[in-house]
């Protein structure tokens, strides 16, 4: 059974700055064979240099991306994604400024062909206390608040330091999801292709904080094979309080797993035999590690 392709997808309502993180993507030099599919890329500004082939639905790019219309039909383009000849390595969807996130996810996920790594909501801080308020469309904000696994910070250089660790806070009373700033897009290209690597790099201090006095990092090498139910305990354990787990964990009786946790969702797949045994977490400074460490032990 071929392995599920990871699908992380895009939310934030309208003009929260999604297209700008893509475009970073598009022309990006990242080897990986990501497909995105967006509303409308008619929006997408993307290098006419990296463009090798057009059809009307879809833009092949020399980096090896496919960018394609969702069309009138989600389920659509995804089996028109899946009858390549060569899949995609990881799916990106942009979800449209009012839908619901949730409800966009469970369509990605009706079958077994992909596997939901994150949803990720892009925030408007200068506009987003006011759409919020609105009651025309404030359920909508919150509902992509709420559904969000990580949430970043656009426009951030556009108000004051106050301002950004008002919102901030006001976010952390709505969701338990870890809230990271970017400016542009520069930075959160890399959460979308790598959560793991961007978080510790991009978190919103606030206040002039120093990022270390606000993240700890825990690596835990097992040193036997994990039950499969101890697994599962200390993913669940990981995702309550912290942000960001990836690594190899030896499950006994059945071999290597690649585990990873991000915001509330954790996922545990086949990975080589020879792959490095260890597993790196990342959450808020004072995060309870000892917990992990006695789950793994006993």
């Amino acid at each position: 059974m071929p392995k599920a392709i990871p699908l992380l997808l895009l939310s934030g309502f309208l003009g929260a700055g999604k297209t700008t993180l893509l475009n970073r993507i598009l022309q990006g030099g990242h080897g990986q064979r990501i497909a995105v599919l967006v509303n409308d890329f008619g929006s997408i500004d993307v290098d006419r240099r990296l463009i090798e082939a057009a059809d009307g639905e879809s833009l092949q790019l020399s980096n090896g991306c496919i960018c394609c219309s969702i069309g009138s039909s989600l389920m659509e383009a995804l089996l028109r994604l899946l009858a390549r000849a060569e899949p995609p390595e990881r799916l990106i969807i942009e979800a449209s400024g009012v839908a619901d996130p949730a409800r966009i996810a469970a369509i990605g996920l009706a079958g077994d062909a992909f596997r939901l790594e994150a949803i990720v909501t892009m925030v408007d801080v200068e506009t987003v206390r006011e759409r919020e308020a609105d009651p025309r469309i404030g359920a909508t904000v919150r509902r992509q608040i709420e559904a969000a696994d990580l949430l970043v910070l656009s426009k951030t250089d556009l108000v004051p330091a106050d301002t950004v660790d008002a919102v901030t806070a006001w976010l952390r009373g709505l969701s338990p999801a870890p809230v990271i700033a970017a400016v542009e897009g520069i930075g959160a290209e890399a959460l979308l292709l790598d959560p793991f690597a961007a978080l510790p790099r991009t978190l919103t201090a606030g206040g002039g904080q120093n990022h270390a006095e606000l993240v700890e990092t825990l690596t835990l090498k097992p040193e036997v094979p994990l039950r499969r139910e101890r697994v599962a305990a200390l993913a669940d354990a990981i995702a309550r309080s912290a942000w960001r787990a990836k690594g190899f964990l030896n499950v006994e009786g059945e071999g290597v797993f690649l585990l990873q946790v991000v915001g509330r969702r954790w996922s545990l797949t086949p990975a080589p035999a020879e792959a490095p045994a260890g597993l790196v977490i990342i959450g808020p400074a004072g995060m309870d590690a000892g917990l992990f460490e006695v789950i793994v032990a006993s």
